[in-house]
């Protein structure tokens, strides 16, 4: 399980480096339940994610963790990296992932 972690972990930072939609939607389940701790309501099925990624991504910004760190226990792992937004700008924040794997298809 905890290889099942990781990998689903250093997808979730490939995805983000890489721009790649299609990845990140292939870490989930079709029915996976992501929240985002900032305080906005849990996307609840693949086409809540899938808008979720649309949201973040908008208007050309793209989004890159650096630094990552990993901490894997059975079936939960921890992503601790800081993500540069770039528009205009560039924004630094610490992003800290925390994923709990329920079921083995995904």
């Amino acid at each position: 399980m905890k290889e099942a972690v990781m990998k689903v972990m250093e997808g979730y930072v490939t995805a983000y480096k890489n721009n790649d939609k299609e990845l990140f939607l292939s870490l989930w389940d079709e029915a996976a339940i992501f929240e985002d701790p900032v305080g906005a309501e849990p996307c609840k099925g693949i086409d809540s994610i899938s808008a979720f990624w649309d949201f973040g991504h908008s208007n050309g910004m793209n989004i890159t963790p650096v630094n990552e760190e990993f901490v894997v226990c059975a079936n939960e792992g921890i992503l601790k990296a800081k993500k540069c937004k770039f528009v205009m700008i560039m924004i630094i924040l610490e992003w800290i992932l925390v994923l709990s794997i329920i079921s083995k298809s995904k």
